[in-house]
């Protein structure tokens, strides 16, 4: 038997089966996801914030592929997140301290690179809207819009992915009521994908 004859037999099932492996994980990273996660943050005094409010939440997320959303050939997420956020504000004066609960839901647009990689970076770009509880000095209305910018960094945890990062949301009536200070809430986060 010619072993010279087989080198290029044997070249092609190796290169095959390793392709085929890098395959199955690259449509892994683009399968339907759920998402969990815990954060915490609080506001920054630019863009008219005045208020420093602190909080703790919750979010729950489902995404799917979204050829679309795809930006220079970098495969992206089409996230639907919901969440609750519990914060307390001293308010600009000391008489104004209060107490408050969100709900609110997003639609994200996640990127992650690089895309052959168990572990790496996340981008996230959105919007959606927010209920608070009560109004105040910088949410002068209940119902209010949230662009929303985050990154962080993505590694493997047993079978599922941890997440760890950054979130920046404004909040703001969008101008429907003056004055329109808004709030702008930065976030650390952490979730676990399934």
């Amino acid at each position: 038997m010619n072993v010279n004859a087989l080198k290029p037999t044997l070249i092609l099932a190796l290169a095959s089966s390793a392709f085929a492996a890098q395959a199955q994980h690259l449509m892994d990273v683009r399968d339907q996801s759920t998402y969990f996660g815990l954060f915490a943050g609080r506001s920054l005094k630019v863009l008219g914030t005045e208020e420093i409010r602190t909080g703790i939440g919750f979010l729950y997320g489902y995404g799917r592929p979204d050829r679309r959303l795809s930006f220079h050939g970098i495969p992206a997420q089409m996230v639907y997140e919901v969440y609750g956020d519990f914060t307390h504000s001293s308010g600009v004066d000391t008489n104004s301290s209060t107490f408050d609960f969100a709900v609110g839901a997003l639609a994200i647009a996640r990127y992650r690179t690089p895309v052959e990689k168990d572990h790496g970076f996340y981008f996230d770009i959105g919007f959606g809207a927010q209920y608070v509880s009560q109004t105040s000095h910088d949410l002068n209305l209940n119902m209010n819009t949230t662009p929303m910018l985050g990154s962080g960094y993505f590694y493997p945890m047993g079978k599922h992915e941890a997440m760890l990062g950054i979130r920046l949301l404004h909040i703001s009536n969008g101008g429907r009521k003056k004055p329109n200070d808004g709030q702008n809430q930065l976030y650390v986060l952490g979730m676990i994908r399934f």
